[in-house]
């Protein structure tokens, strides 16, 4: 009962999103783990429709998926190699059924528990151009706030 619930809610939510910014072009929406959307997509059945219509948002600028893994990644304590396959997968599927086009340029933590540079190089070399993150250790917040600090350019070394 609760997947079923879980399965509705997810359903409905993204049929809002897409039915949203069809009605108005001023609406915008962002997609993150390819998981979740996937199992809305091959519960579309045979409503191509509804994928042509996610291809045109994409294509148009109104739907953005970010990061797309299938999933969102732990990045303090899994092992590099995790953070590939998964990333692979969503992007796979990504370009797959929605086309090359719709292939992200940013990469998106925002609910790690910890960062590491590794996923930065790694985002990077998948072709991700920024790294938005959250939970950033509270006396390195501090810090970036008080010295107006809090946006920078996270520097692999492969690129110093």
């Amino acid at each position: 009962k609760q997947w079923y619930q879980r399965r509705v809610a997810i359903t409905a939510g993204l049929d809002t999103v897409i039915d949203e910014p069809l009605k108005d072009k001023s609406k915008t929406f962002i997609y993150v783990e390819i998981a979740f959307f996937k199992r809305w997509w091959d519960n579309l059945g045979q409503n191509n429709v509804m994928r042509e219509n996610v291809r045109r948002l994409v294509k148009d600028g109104q739907l953005e998926f970010i990061n797309a893994g299938y999933c969102m990644n732990d990045e303090a304590g899994v092992h590099y190699l995790a953070t590939v396959d998964q990333m692979s997968v969503g992007l796979r599927w990504l370009r797959d059924n929605v086309g090359d086009f719709a292939a992200p340029t940013i990469a998106w933590q925002i609910d790690p528990f910890g960062h590491s540079a590794a996923h930065a190089a790694l985002s990077r070399q998948m072709g991700l151009e920024g790294l938005f993150f959250a939970r950033m250790h509270y006396q390195d917040y501090n810090l970036r706030k008080k010295t107006k600090n809090l946006e920078f350019t996270w520097v692999n070394k492969e690129e110093r």
